[in-house]
């Protein structure tokens, strides 16, 4: 997907593709972040009842098919759908020029002023999307659906949907279309096709960069909001300053989702990811945490308590545990408790408190997390990591066996880190604008942060010349 950004900020202009995983970095205050919760809005936009295959019409499309050609569908309440149709359709429904999108709240723009003028321009191919997303012949789970890619057809079904090899969808008949043989396009097509622009779009979690704040006080924050709402919802005379208040408690919609992703897990009784997302944990756990393990304790009042398992018999509390074992339990509780293929996550400074050679390590892992159907995006100050991404995107993609030799040379000893350039976009934020650092020849270029260490030495060798 090709985005281009107006307005947004200090940048006029710029242009991202977005690829399943997407690095961008650059110096402080350069609006790496307006981009990545920028992405963040526009994605959950796509699969929110505001974007347009929701809003679609059944007369307006019935329109466009016949305009083009396409043959109409018979109302029924079971069937499914060719991709080149499901395609022209969505396309249709998503081309739009500019996407103005709300982007106060997820700034928290006071001034109402900042963003007044930003907007986007998506070029969304959603067979390429497909293509991407979905691996032909294999099931991609979300929720409790699944979307499989056939010879002809893109199906979107539940479980119970395949019976025989056959593979269909049902929806409640329309009502008044029951034994209608007119061709059109009825609300069960509508819905199908939303079904299907969700999965393609899912609601997507930001790990902002105050995650290691927030993990430690996400639960006083939540008391806090609770004191606060009962007070007022007792006090008759609730006024306006009370009115502010409430509204103070709100954070931006990234930290807002945070917290929100924090308070579920906490409820949360068994884990109840795939178990491929389980052993990816295990080896964070085992590879960067120097084998601490992250869990939740039952409370005896309800809920559950983030503790860290050092040893056999002894668990300590966060506030006792290193800030970069901290740092990585909101990724460990998502891959145990949250993460669906075909998920989209925003990570801003996944290198916080890490050690370079963690670093590293994290950075394979969010290259198995692409090979599982992930989709990432980040945004960073560190040369390790993009040092390592050439490495990643320099292995034999093509040769399982070549490559299983080379994954020796990794940290994590696991071929599923190395990605292939298609996969990978890389950025430098600079003079307001996003420049691309992939090279054909080189791989992956970072020569400004390599120019950063070179400039160090430089004034080494000026104030000791001898």
């Amino acid at each position: 997907m090709n985005i281009k950004f107006h307005n947004l900020g200090k940048i006029r202009e710029t242009e991202l593709d977005l690829r399943p995983l997407t690095v961008i970095i650059g110096p402080n205050n350069s609006n790496k972040t307006y981009i990545a919760y920028s992405v963040y809005a526009l994605w959950e936009w796509l699969g929110s009842g505001e974007s347009p295959i929701f809003k679609a019409d059944s007369h307006a499309i019935r329109e466009w098919l016949e305009r083009n050609g396409i043959p109409l569908f018979e109302p029924k309440d079971e069937f499914s759908l060719p991709v080149d149709i499901i395609v022209r359709i969505l396309s249709e429904a998503y081309r739009k020029e500019h996407i103005t999108l709300n982007l106060e709240k997820f700034f928290q723009d006071s001034s109402h002023k900042l963003f007044a003028d930003a907007n986007l321009e998506i070029e969304l191919s959603v067979k390429e999307e497909i293509g991407k997303i979905f691996a032909r012949g294999k099931q991609i789970s979300s929720d409790d659906s699944f979307l499989f890619e056939t010879k002809e057809e893109l199906l979107f079904v539940r479980p119970n949907d395949i019976k025989e090899n056959h593979i269909s969808r049902s929806y409640p008949m329309p009502s008044g279309l029951e034994g209608v043989t007119a061709k059109g396009v009825s609300d069960s097509e509508l819905f199908f096709l939303a079904d299907i622009s969700g999965l393609l779009f899912p609601v997507p979690l930001a790990f902002p960069a105050e995650r290691n704040a927030l993990i430690l006080t996400y639960k006083l924050l939540s008391n806090r909001r609770y004191k606060l709402m009962k007070d007022i919802l007792g006090n008759r005379n609730f006024n306006r300053r009370q009115a502010e208040m409430l509204k103070g408690q709100r954070y931006p919609k990234p930290i807002e989702d945070f917290l929100d992703f924090l308070t579920d897990v906490e409820m949360a009784k068994e884990p109840d990811t795939d178990q491929e997302f389980q052993k990816l944990a295990d080896d964070i756990e085992q590879h960067i945490q120097n084998r601490n393990k992250i869990c939740l304790e039952p409370m005896n009042l309800g809920g559950n308590e983030i503790r860290v398992r050092v040893k056999n018999g002894l668990d300590i509390d966060l506030h006792n545990a290193s800030s970069a074992i901290r740092q990585l339990v909101p990724l460990l509780l998502y891959l145990r408790y949250r993460v669906r293929k075909n998920d989209f996550l925003i990570i801003d400074e996944p290198e916080m408190n890490l050690h370079p050679e963690s670093q590293t390590k994290l950075l394979e892992a969010f290259g198995i997390m692409v090979n599982l159907g992930v989709r990432i995006l980040i945004t960073t100050h560190s040369p390790y990591l993009l040092d390592h991404l050439n490495s990643l995107v320099s292995g034999t993609v093509g040769d399982p066996e070549i490559l299983k030799g080379q994954a020796e040379s990794l940290y994590m000893k696991d071929p599923l880190a190395f990605l292939s350039t298609d996969q990978v976009s890389a950025y430098e934020m600079r003079g307001n604008k996003l420049l691309s650092l992939k090279d054909e020849d080189y791989g992956i270029r970072w020569d400004t942060l390599g120019d950063v260490s070179s400039d160090i030495q430089q004034k080494y060798f000026e104030l000791c010349p001898s």
